[in-house]
């Protein structure tokens, strides 16, 4: 209901669809988020279901079934819940068509996305990785030496460069553990075999503002390795995930900051370093 959304109940739920079914990859030990999802939904006697149901435009009813339909960890008797719920709603519904996710769900952009952790490409990664080596082989090396030399000065309660050293190594131990978390958690992005069909990860596009005419062009990658200074965008950021799953001809609605800009997607291709 918040007003700065600048979206439908109707793409809301559509969104939140979406979203059931990689919850099985996020959260393959545990239930939480999965409940918490469907709370949002069948909570307080269907109330958020039934309003959903009863407003969606004929399309995204077909749309949200499906999906739903495709939810691993959801029960059979949850799915006849929600097909007596549309049938009871809205009897003008059509059960005769055979509904496919890959064919109605043009927009769902889960399976361009990584299941966990971030996608980068190499020379970020090794940037990441030299600059562990650094911390580990380096910094604490040398802040064990500086300690050494700390605590020979005797009376330790008084000593500031032994203080200023120990905390200089609580600072190094963690981000040591956050890079190699990290590390351990990126995927390189396979440059050489991004598909150009429509945007993934990897590509580079040239898009047309609607209102201005002006043309301008993004790489997507990933956090680590946007700059905006070369026109480098993460797949994480605002537009970056408004453009991913658009071919050429598409339109992409970018609402942030109470701006909203249309572009329309003029080329694709693969990003070269």
């Amino acid at each position: 209901d918040y007003e700065w959304l600048h979206v439908s109940h109707q793409v809301l739920a559509l969104q939140l669809f979406r979203f059931l079914k990689p919850l099985v990859k996020v959260e393959e030990k545990g239930t939480k988020m999965k409940n918490s999802a469907l709370d949002i939904l069948f909570g307080s006697k269907n109330v958020v279901i039934k309003r959903i149901i009863e407003e969606a435009e004929y399309g995204n009813l077909r749309k949200i079934y499906a999906l739903f339909k495709e939810v691993p960890y959801i029960t059979d008797t949850e799915k006849d819940k929600l097909y007596n719920l549309i049938t009871e709603l809205r009897p003008d519904f059509n059960w005769e068509d055979n509904i496919n996710v890959e064919e109605t769900d043009e927009e769902d952009v889960s399976s361009l996305l990584p299941s966990s952790g971030v996608m980068v490409t190499k020379v970020s990664y090794n940037k990441r990785k030299e600059e562990f080596d650094h911390l580990v082989n380096v910094e604490m090396p040398a802040n064990s030496r500086d300690i050494g030399e700390a605590q020979e000065k005797g009376d330790l309660r008084e000593n500031a460069e032994y203080k200023a050293a120990m905390e200089k190594q609580v600072q190094l131990q963690a981000a040591i553990k956050k890079l190699e978390a990290d590390i351990k958690n990126a995927t390189i992005i396979d440059l050489p075999n991004v598909k150009t069909d429509r945007i993934t990860i990897g590509c580079k596009v040239k898009l047309q503002n609607v209102s201005s005419q002006e043309e301008i062009s993004y790489s997507i990658l990933g956090p680590w390795d946007a700059d905006t200074t070369k026109g480098i965008i993460s797949y994480q950021s605002p537009l970056g995930m408004s453009l991913l799953g658009k071919k050429v001809g598409d339109e992409a609605k970018l609402d942030f900051d109470n701006s909203h800009t249309t572009f329309q997607v003029l080329e694709i291709s693969r990003y070269s370093n």
